[in-house]
């Protein structure tokens, strides 16, 4: 007696390219779990992550999915700013708001500052910056700067 062999479940690739805002818009896709792969090239590393659409119906979710590629020659900065703020014998932790943050490279002992990146932030700040040396500085009126 022969054993009858199951189907093979197919396996479709989509190859996609992203618009100029490194976005691309899935619409009217039929429940399942899906592998998201991104392939290594000259600038970006490789990026593997499985989305399972059941799961996120199941748990009421957005099916919304970000991706943030990780460049190969730069590197990723996140910079916090607290506050503590005593009052008697209670102490409070915040955010401090809207203070100024200027990264500036340096380069062979010098401030580059025609490549000073300034902003505002509040409480944290993200940056992607190609590898070296910075001169980073937060201000805010009425407190200390630091550098």
């Amino acid at each position: 007696m022969e054993k009858k062999k199951k189907p093979v479940q197919q396996v479709g690739v989509l190859k996609l390219k992203t618009d100029i805002d490194g976005t691309v818009e899935f619409k009217d896709i039929p429940y399942d779990v899906y592998i998201f792969e991104t392939k290594e090239n000259n600038e970006f590393k490789a990026l593997r992550k499985k989305i399972d659409i059941f799961q996120k119906i199941e748990m009421e979710e957005l099916i919304e999915e970000k991706f943030t590629l990780m460049h190969l020659n730069r590197t990723f900065l996140k910079i916090s700013c607290e506050q503590i703020v005593e009052d008697g014998d209670n102490v409070r932790y915040g955010f401090i708001k809207n203070a100024k943050i200027s990264i500036t490279p340096i380069i062979k002992n010098t401030k580059d500052e025609d490549n000073e990146i300034t902003d505002t932030f509040s409480g944290t700040y993200d940056v992607t910056l190609m590898p070296g040396e910075f001169y980073i500085e937060i201000e805010k009126k009425n407190w200390i700067t630091t550098r």
